[in-house]
């Protein structure tokens, strides 16, 4: 008994049956009792699972430069890529999912990067690209809640050994809506 929906479509000379069976091979006077070659091709193909994805959560931010791609993640680690794709290192230093990642600036084989994260916390990293070292060199804190977002200052980057990076701080008398003001000295 055949029940499934159909219909016949002409493509290329192939034909693609778009309603029942059953009315197709009476409407085709098919008997019943002949043998009826079908193929079933996919409308869609299934996306293939890429073997590079090595973080164990949701990558949240995504930031490249001409040689490296930086990634954060919901596992509470950022990740540096090879342009093909290869993870390089994993910085692992905050508490709770990052949220934004951007490279600062690049001295030769040294490279500075930021990470944000939920964490209520925003780190400046230092990697050598030779030695493929990294490590944490200033935690800002202070933050009321999450970061969410950085952003890297162009113009700061003239000054060769200096960053500038403003946060909100709790006001500290009453009425009083007080901006905070860190220097980050890379070296």
């Amino acid at each position: 008994h055949l029940t499934s929906r159909w219909t016949l479509t002409s493509w290329s000379g192939v034909s693609f049956l778009r309603s029942s069976l059953a009315v197709h091979m009476e409407a085709e006077s098919i008997s019943t009792e002949d043998v009826v070659e079908i193929e079933y091709v996919e409308r869609i193909t299934a996306p293939e699972r890429e073997e590079c994805m090595m973080h164990d959560d949701w990558i949240s931010a995504v930031h490249s430069d001409s040689e490296w791609i930086l990634t954060g993640s919901y596992d509470k680690t950022a990740r540096i890529w090879s342009l093909e794709g290869k993870a390089v290192m994993t910085l692992a230093g905050h508490t709770d999912a990052v949220k934004d990642v951007v490279w600062v600036k690049r001295e030769g084989l040294t490279s500075w990067l930021l990470t944000a994260s939920l964490d209520q916390t925003a780190l400046l990293w230092e990697w050598n690209s030779e030695r493929n070292e990294a490590k944490a060199r200033h935690c800002c804190r202070g933050h009321a809640g999450s970061v969410d977002t950085l952003a890297v200052d162009p113009s700061a980057s003239k000054s060769p050994r200096r960053r500038r990076t403003r946060w909100r701080a709790p006001p500290t008398g009453p009425g009083r809506n007080r901006r905070r003001s860190n220097w980050v000295s890379p070296g």
